[in-house]
């Protein structure tokens, strides 16, 4: 759920985890490294060897055109950056300043029509829900179909609202009660009557904030009937930084969750009844939201790197989604199944944030079509997650997750605007 804005590295190629990922790493550090230290010679050359090895990777497609533009090479820069359109990349490179040398190039400027074709706008959506509290920097939304009600968490304040269906607010956990911190994701077990709730403290932009904490994580598991706290599970490791992130519940009660940071996926066995690794080493990037397929077989995982992975819950085996070239899966925070789909909210676009139905084959392992359900809505400040109710999916639209100084401080009231609810029917 908890995204960074920061989209390292992403592709679309359906390939084993096993196969050529450590080699794929190293160019790709080596290639952000030369970036930043203004080596033009060695960001092109780490970024051709990427390729290489992972021909369709779309982020590093659209790299290339920056590295070949960069060291005074036209017609590779456009060949690689017309290719990263294609894949659905390359959205705000009409304002990369690495292309300004192209600016007057007649065909940069008929790829520039096409980006902008990208970026329309798409509009579905309506106001479901509005909460006046400006400074709540929400993350987190969770749907209760017993009473009808949405769970809403909160980074800033490190607490959880609880919405009615008429939409009156109250607090269900107050800052910083029994414990919490920055809250992300949250699902409720309707069954059991439990809401799962994940908790952690990957910087500074939350109230009060001990740096000592940088790295700590919980999950917190509560009584929905009686709103007491059942038990918490903590990790905190010493040179070690978790970030446990969005989670899932299978029917029998058993947890999974995302840990963006160590680059792993946790099991709670409702048996056990304390936290396993499942799998580390996810994906290539930053393993995200979660959700579960109809048969309870697989795991979806969306991940900054490869889109969306595919885990098969019996053999730990990973495969990344296959989509089809106009499909873009990268980008994504909230995941979530509905009917033989998913429903992504993808905020790694910057400006041009939306929310994408993926819709699946029958095995659910290849994207066949995407629907842009929303796009470039203008209440659209960083869109995380959200939840499926019924036929439709709500969706927080404004969590400002970037209204914060260096100096860590939340922005003005007078810069902060009240939290928007939005949905769209499915």
């Amino acid at each position: 759920m908890k995204t960074k804005l920061f989209i390292f590295l992403a592709f679309t190629l359906s390939i084993s985890l096993a196969q050529d990922i450590a080699e794929y790493r190293e160019y790709h550090e080596k290639a952000i490294q030369a970036y930043y230290a203004q080596d033009k010679a060695g960001w092109l050359e780490n970024n051709q060897k990427a390729l290489e090895v992972l021909p369709d990777c779309a982020t590093n497609i659209y790299y290339a055109a920056d590295a070949f533009a960069q060291n005074n090479q036209p017609d590779s820069a456009l060949k690689y950056l017309e290719m990263a359109v294609e894949f659905g990349y390359g959205w705000n490179s009409d304002k990369d300043e690495n292309f300004k040398s192209l600016n007057e190039n007649p065909e940069f400027l008929k790829i520039m029509v096409r980006v902008k074709e990208l970026r329309k706008p798409v509009n579905n959506s309506s106001i479901a829900f509005t909460i006046a509290e400006n400074d709540l920097i929400p993350e987190g939304l969770a749907y209760d179909p017993v009473e009808e009600c949405f769970y809403l968490s909160s980074l800033y304040k490190c607490k959880i609202l609880k919405i009615s269906k008429e939409g009156k607010v109250t607090e269900f956990k107050s800052e910083k009660q029994d414990g919490l911190r920055p809250v992300t994701g949250m699902k409720v077990d309707e069954k059991r009557r439990i809401l799962w709730v994940c908790t952690e403290v990957s910087g500074l932009h939350y109230k009060d904030a001990d740096e000592s904490e940088i790295g700590w994580s919980g999950i917190f598991k509560y009584d929905l009937n009686s709103g007491e706290l059942i038990k918490k599970y903590i990790l905190m490791e010493k040179g070690v930084h978790h970030l446990f992130n969005d989670i899932v519940i299978t029917k029998s009660g058993d947890v999974y969750f995302t840990d963006s940071e160590a680059r792993k996926v946790f099991f709670i066995n409702h048996e056990k009844d304390h936290p396993e690794t499942f799998l580390e080493n996810i994906g290539l990037g930053y393993p995200n939201g979660i959700a579960l397929s109809a048969d309870e077989k697989y795991i979806y995982v969306a991940d900054s790197g490869p889109g969306i992975n595919r885990i098969n819950l019996k053999t730990k085996e990973i495969s990344f989604l296959k989509t089809p070239q106009n499909a873009t899966t990268i980008g994504i925070d909230g995941l979530y199944l509905y009917n033989n789909s998913l429903i992504a909210v993808q905020n790694g676009f910057g400006e041009a944030s939306r929310v994408t139905r993926f819709f699946l084959n029958e095995n659910g392992d290849e994207v066949i079509k995407q629907e842009i359900l929303e796009m470039n809505n203008p209440h659209f400040i960083i869109p995380t997650t959200g939840a499926i109710a019924g036929d439709e999916f709500y969706y927080i639209a404004n969590s400002q997750l970037a209204s914060f100084h260096q100096d860590n401080s939340i922005f003005p009231d007078e810069k902060l605007k009240d939290v928007i609810i939005l949905k769209v029917k499915l």
